[in-house]
């Protein structure tokens, strides 16, 4: 039985981590590759990215342009309706992180910073 401690600290949305790849599997349960949502390097961008497992890599734009290939890829339409609720939280997850980042300490202290930099103009 794990014991609890009175000053443990309470989880928030931001302890939820999502990971960055999903693998992708045919009918017979045979891994084709991983689909990964990841930061770019141009700040506030992601890229989707299909990696093979035979080798190689895929950039793709879009989340319909992800669909559409694997599909190509003759991924069962269960598998593709995973993929898309993955790289759906995944986008959100980032999003989250991305705004937590800009918050710094929390929403008043940016809320103080945004004040300062209208009375600095």
């Amino acid at each position: 039985m794990p014991s609890y401690s009175k000053n443990r600290r309470k989880s928030t949305i931001f302890d939820y981590v999502v990971q960055a790849c999903m693998d992708v599997v045919d009918e017979q349960g045979n891994i084709i590759g991983s689909v990964c949502v990841v930061p770019s390097k141009d700040f506030g961008k992601r890229d989707i990215i299909f990696m093979r497992k035979s080798g190689g890599a895929r950039s793709l734009r879009s989340v319909t342009e992800l669909i559409n290939y694997l599909e190509k890829l003759n991924v069962p339409y269960e598998v593709r309706k995973k993929a898309m609720n993955f790289v759906a939280e995944r986008l959100r997850a980032l999003d989250l992180e991305e705004v937590s980042g800009r918050l710094r300490v929390g929403p008043i202290s940016a809320e103080k910073s945004e004040k300062k930099k209208v009375e600095e103009k």
